[in-house]
């Protein structure tokens, strides 16, 4: 999701992620960055959206209210502060919460051992997976917040091969659960 100007952090990132879960699942995946500025918008149609970001993000009422529809047709939202940055996730975590379902108690709890994202391809464990998922009371959201980084892996940078894996897993399962759900 193009947002402001700290959107685009690691460039070929979901590039590499859409091109590794569709030569394992033997499918032809795109992705397009896009504004959630319409239901016409191409985001509208996707499996999945992601964004991530180093700083602070404030999301608009327009991009409320496109969110607010998208989750309602049974789409998925992942957000990560890319390199493990604090101020993306404290910021994300607070304009969710607060914003996207006003009239409705939300929080961020820690991903269970049952939940489809440990599943979905591969075996995880929610650690492996380090991130949680939004509730709404006793309703889950589709929306996922990373704590750990998986876009600096995903867009080749260095990192030991334990590391590669868990990112590269993480991923699959993020994207295939996304596609399970939502036909796009």
């Amino acid at each position: 999701w193009r947002w402001g100007r700290d959107w685009n952090n690691d460039r070929l990132d979901v590039k590499h992620w859409v091109d590794g879960v569709g030569a394992l699942v033997k499918r032809k995946l795109d992705w397009i960055p896009s504004k959630l500025d319409s239901l016409d918008a191409p985001a509208a149609k996707a499996s999945m959206i992601f964004v991530n970001g180093h700083r602070k993000i404030s999301i608009s009422n327009q991009e409320l209210a496109f969110l607010r529809a998208y989750l309602e047709e049974g789409g998925t939202l992942v957000a990560e502060g890319c390199c493990g940055k604090a101020a993306f996730v404290e910021s994300f975590t607070r304009e969710i919460t607060a914003k996207l379902f006003p009239d409705t108690a939300m929080s961020f709890r820690p991903v269970r051992p049952t939940h489809p994202i440990c599943t979905s391809y591969y075996k995880l464990s929610p650690d492996d997976i380090g991130g949680r998922v939004l509730r709404a009371g006793c309703q889950r959201r589709r929306v996922i917040l990373l704590n750990r980084d998986i876009s600096c892996t995903l867009n080749g940078e260095s990192v030991p091969e334990r590391e590669k894996s868990r990112a590269t897993k993480v991923a699959t399962n993020l994207l295939v659960w996304a596609m399970a759900s939502r036909e796009a």
